[in-house]
């Protein structure tokens, strides 16, 4: 009740809740189940916001800026590429900032969790996004027009974070972490960031960032980037906070494998003592 409150005027933090609630209504009111880890880094995240954000100022309408910047991501194999360039104000590639990453399992091992990173390739898009956001449009500082709230969009051919970004909310992880980051830098820069969806051919200069095609950019307008480099302020902690979920998963799914495989060893045993048995010895009747 008392976070309902307080998201009332902190909007960032209002679809986050909705987990919690769904959780929260799931059993008996006095039951106390164990909290699932996805739920922990949500928690997590609230509590660490909230004790930096006290208030949110009331200003005018947000200033609508259209589409600022274009991103893509690509994972095949073990090669998983990110890269965008700042479309705003129909500049020409040439003309535009830009930036374009090879993740490894050093830089990113949660891509490379979960064996193929293909797996993660919505999480990987969205990390797009979030590193577009942090290297393409810097934060402000707060002083006129500039600290009034504005609203922004990116350009990506993945049209399911598009939906992501409308709602914000997710419990899928590592997708849940990255989109917790995402609303961090959004909120420190006072703007709301939507992703619209382009078709593939429309989104060709991104898709060329990740095969390492520059040849449409100027090299001296590239923005170098190190992930280790930008100053994340929760999706570090809690990517190791992750850790333990990933492992507790994987217990949880070697430990029902392994239940499966006894019961069927002990039904197949059984199934073969009563077929080399006669009605006789089984029941043990006697004319």
């Amino acid at each position: 009740g008392r976070l309902g409150f307080i998201t009332g005027a902190v909007e960032s933090l209002r679809p986050f809740l909705g987990p919690l609630y769904a959780w929260a209504s799931a059993g008996p009111r006095y039951a106390r189940p164990v909290i699932p880890p996805m739920l922990m880094l949500i928690m997590k995240y609230l509590a660490r916001e909230l004790r930096e954000c006290h208030m949110m100022p009331c200003e005018r309408k947000a200033r609508q800026l259209g589409e600022v910047f274009r991103m893509d991501a690509k994972a095949e194999g073990d090669k998983v590429v990110i890269g965008g360039w700042l479309s705003q104000g129909g500049r020409k590639t040439r003309e535009a900032p830009w930036f374009s990453l090879e993740l490894t399992r050093a830089t990113a091992p949660w891509a490379f969790a979960r064996g193929e990173p293909f797996r993660t390739i919505a999480s990987l898009e969205l990390l797009g996004s979030l590193v577009g956001l942090m290297v393409l449009v810097p934060v402000a500082p707060p002083r006129g027009d500039s600290s009034a709230v504005v609203s922004l969009s990116c350009g990506t051919d993945n049209q399911g974070n598009s939906h992501l970004l409308d709602r914000m909310l997710t419990t899928k992880y590592p997708l849940g972490v990255v989109l917790m980051e995402l609303a961090h830098q959004s909120r420190i820069r006072r703007l709301v960031l939507r992703a619209h969806w382009l078709p593939r051919l429309e989104n060709e200069e991104a898709d060329a960032l990740t095969n390492f095609e520059f040849r449409h950019f100027d090299p001296a307008r590239r923005i170098e980037v190190n992930l280790k480099d930008l100053k994340f302020a929760v999706l570090d902690d809690l990517f190791r906070e992750g850790e333990s979920y990933i492992a507790e998963l994987e217990k949880v799914k070697a430990q029902r494998k392994s239940v499966k495989l006894t019961e069927g060893a002990q039904a197949e045993k059984r199934l073969r003592s009563l077929k080399g048995e006669t009605l006789k010895s089984r029941d043990g009747w006697q004319p």
